[in-house]
Order: structure tokens, then sequence, then C-alpha cells
């Protein structure tokens, strides 16, 4: 499961230039996020990794990738997070 700041979700989403995005504000994401949140929180169902890709850049470091990879394959059973920076992973 994928997530990010709001903040940064609204950067990526003007980076792109879609113009269909371009109504998406930080009310919106700020309920999608916290939905996915109550409905991944009590996940059994099958192993989940919960990345948190606010300081990831798989465009300009290309080792973000290489170590997401690395953390998928470590990932053995039950609820498991990913966060690159705040572990020291840099």
């Amino acid at each position: 499961y994928l997530h990010a700041r709001t903040e940064i979700l609204l950067d990526r989403i003007r980076l792109r230039g879609r113009d269909w995005e371009r109504g998406i504000t930080s009310s919106y994401l700020d309920q999608v996020s916290q939905a996915y949140a109550r409905f991944f929180f009590d996940w059994k169902r099958s192993p989940i990794l919960l990345v948190n890709t606010s300081d990831i850049d798989f465009v300009e470091r290309e080792d973000d990738l290489e170590d997401l990879i690395n953390a998928v394959s470590r990932m053995k059973k039950g609820r498991q997070e990913y966060n690159p920076y705040v572990r020291g992973g840099r």
C-alpha cells in the first residue's frame, strides 16, 4: 500500500499537469487517504507492506526503486512499514 503526505501528492499531481486532475483538492486527498488507512489498518488477509512514498523519487533516484524492491523481497508476513528516510535508509 503506497501512501504519501497530502502536500506531496498535490505536488505530484501538479507536476504531471493532467487536465482532469486539476480539480483535485487537498480535502479530497485527505478523505481518500484516511479511507485507505482505515481499510488497511486491520488488513489480515495477506501480508501488507505500507510504503511511505513521501520522500521516494523513482524518476530522479534509481536507488529508491532498488531499495523498495529489496524491502518487498524481505517482506515476511503480517503488517510491515517501509519508511526509507525515517529509518535511516539514506
